[in-house]
């Protein structure tokens, strides 16, 4: 097969201490391999424990977690194909 790798991502705001479901702008036709995910600038650094994490649910969704109390802009990259 010829499968091509597509490349996916954004920003989304996520509330303290939660785990948010996002759809992903295109999904997937075969593979969700998964992603990557970083609190955004100003963000970082403002605020102790200011982590976030990323979480491939299927071909067209992902989950953003935010470990901090507050919330937090989280920029995200996704790759499939």
């Amino acid at each position: 097969t010829n499968a091509r790798v597509i490349l996916q991502w954004g920003t989304q705001t996520v509330t303290g201490s939660t785990k948010t479901t996002f759809n992903l702008p295109v999904a997937f036709p075969t593979a969700h391999f998964g992603g990557v995910a970083s609190p955004k600038l100003p963000n970082l650094g403002e605020i102790d424990g200011n982590s976030a994490g990323y979480n491939n649910l299927s071909l067209s969704q992902f989950e953003l977690s935010n470990c901090g109390s507050n919330a937090l802009d989280i920029s995200w990259f996704s790759i499939g194909y």
